[in-house]
């Protein structure tokens, strides 16, 4: 039980994180994410929370159904938010597909629950064990079991796809978390089932599979839960240690060019958070260092030196440290800016020659 909990409160905490994150820039991947995210967390809360459930609504065993559906339905919604991550949206086939699916495996645990004689006295979370003689009680967790691991195996084999894909090292750990968490769910809920079908076949016990199911439930749930909250604060810390970055690596080129060129430095405002403002002044140093080299220049002679480069970016932060390269008449010479190949994206550039500016110091 104090697994459970424990799982449970993980799970409700990256909850309430994707929930707020989703309510502020919603799109399908968020949406169905959080709701996946809410559906499990609820499952895991009713799974310790059973008896009093049951017994409040009078409804014997009624946690273990509810909490089942739950599941399943953290696992559809799951799948339909690794789609969109894969494929950046939904089809409406693949909702349909996936709805319909999910429809049938509802009505048919739903269908077997109602038809199995468990509805007299609550087990809590001993129902495996308490009613493995029933027939109608095994295949209603066969069939949950069924669908359960056929989407935990689709959800653990798209995580191990794409969690290494784009370099991301947020959305990496996310995903691992979330794919080894699938993992361990789908042996928990295999355990549980073939609890059940043993039970039902031999007409004894099966401790050990129950215990797998219990350490595996509680396990998977913590994961998981971990693997969705770090992505957040994961990627916060990472955005931040990258703005850091890119500020400190410019710092002694964009102190010496905004010194000879103050007219391009603008007030950094403070921004709304430190992770805000440190991206805030890494964007200015970038643009005042580019404005900058459209306003130096540099003789003849060494713009002929750094065309002449294999490497025309490292070429020019040397140059830039030599005070002779520098025309005493701004009028002439080469602009530096002129000197850099052209691209889509200038902060490689920029970085190089704000390395070579630093190493020739």
């Amino acid at each position: 039980m104090m697994g459970l909990a424990f799982a449970a409160a993980v799970l409700w905490v990256a909850t309430i994180i994707r929930l707020v994150v989703t309510v502020k820039r919603p799109d399908p991947a968020r949406i169905t994410m959080t709701i996946a995210a809410v559906c499990v967390a609820s499952a895991f809360t009713l799974g310790f929370l059973a008896p009093a459930f049951d017994s409040n609504l009078d409804w014997p065993n009624g946690a273990e159904l509810v909490t089942h559906l739950l599941f399943a339905g953290g696992a559809y919604f799951t799948l339909l938010f690794l789609y969109t991550v894969r494929h950046g949206r939904l089809t409406r086939s693949i909702v349909v597909r996936h709805s319909i699916l999910f429809g049938l495996i509802a009505l048919t645990m739903i269908g077997l629950f109602y038809l199995a004689e468990v509805h007299d006295v609550s087990a809590g979370s001993r129902f495996a064990s308490a009613y493995a003689g029933d027939g109608a009680a095994v295949l209603y967790r066969i069939a949950f079991s069924a669908y359960f691991v056929y989407c935990l195996v689709g959800i653990a084999r798209t995580c191990r796809r794409h969690a290494f894909a784009d370099g991301d090292r947020a959305r990496t750990l996310s995903l691992i978390g979330i794919g080894v968490g699938a993992g361990l769910a789908a042996v928990a809920s295999l355990a549980s089932a073939l609890q059940m079908t043993v039970s039902y076949l031999t007409g004894q016990p099966a401790p050990v599979l129950a215990t797998i199911n219990v350490i595996g439930v509680a396990t998977a749930g913590i994961i998981a839960g971990v693997g969705v909250l770090i992505l957040l604060p994961l990627d916060t810390y990472l955005r931040w240690r990258n703005a850091r970055r890119i500020s400190n690596h410019l710092e002694r080129l964009w102190t010496d060019l905004t010194r000879a060129k103050p007219e391009v430095v603008l007030p950094v405002p403070p921004g709304p958070n430190p992770i805000e403002h440190a991206e805030m002044v890494s964007t200015r140093r970038r643009i005042e260092v580019a404005d900058a080299l459209f306003r130096i220049h540099v003789t003849e002679q060494a713009a002929l030196d750094v065309r002449q480069s294999p490497n025309p970016p490292e070429a020019l932060g040397r140059v830039l440290r030599d005070s002779s390269a520098w025309p005493a008449d701004d009028q002439t010479g080469v602009i530096a800016a002129d000197l850099l190949p052209s691209t889509d994206d200038d902060l490689d550039q920029l970085l190089a020659v704000a390395g070579a500016y630093g190493a020739a110091r």
